[in-house]
């Protein structure tokens, strides 16, 4: 009876879990447009839109002088279960161009539910050109802030420049 009983607490306490953890494993991700895109600062010509435009050769920049602290953050009308994120840093896919312009380091992702539940990770990003992916799986999602922790090649009139990011959520 003691086993049966926690054999049944088991399932309803880490089974929701257990079946999440196995249909991410198996779906194929699916990318996903925002329907809305907001930033803390914008450097002129550089609005927070154009990190989901589709396009790498384009960015999103805080206003001059600014870096860590600063995001971009994502939003949703419909809930969605997140996967994976992938972060194009940088102004260009071009090494030498991507040199040019500071560049995150350090990125927080911040995940917040319809309800205000807040799921946090920080990742690193390597210093070069082209996408980089982090899984992050975070379900129910409205909000997706990506925070500026830290930065390469930053000061001196630099921001950090963010070229894409695209969220990869399950079908």
């Amino acid at each position: 009876m003691a086993l049966a009983a926690a054999a049944a607490w088991a399932a309803i306490t880490y089974g929701p879990r257990g079946v999440d953890a196995v249909r991410d494993r198996l779906a194929k991700p699916v990318l996903t447009t925002p329907d809305g895109v907001a930033a803390s600062s914008s450097a002129k010509g550089h609005e927070p839109e154009l990190v989901s435009d589709g396009l790498n050769n384009r960015f999103w920049s805080p206003a001059l002088g600014k870096g860590a602290g600063q995001w971009v953050e994502l939003t949703y009308d419909q809930p969605i279960r997140i996967l994976n994120v992938i972060i194009s840093g940088g102004v260009s896919p071009e090494q030498d161009d991507y040199l040019k312009q500071g560049r995150p380091a350090a990125v927080q992702l911040s995940a917040w539910t319809a309800e205000g539940v807040r799921k946090d990770k920080q990742v690193l990003l390597a210093d070069r050109a082209g996408p980089q992916t982090f899984v992050f799986t975070a379900g129910g999602t409205k909000r997706l802030r990506v925070t500026i922790v830290s930065g390469y090649a930053l000061g001196k009139g630099r921001a950090p420049a963010v070229a894409e990011i695209e969220v990869f959520r399950r079908p």
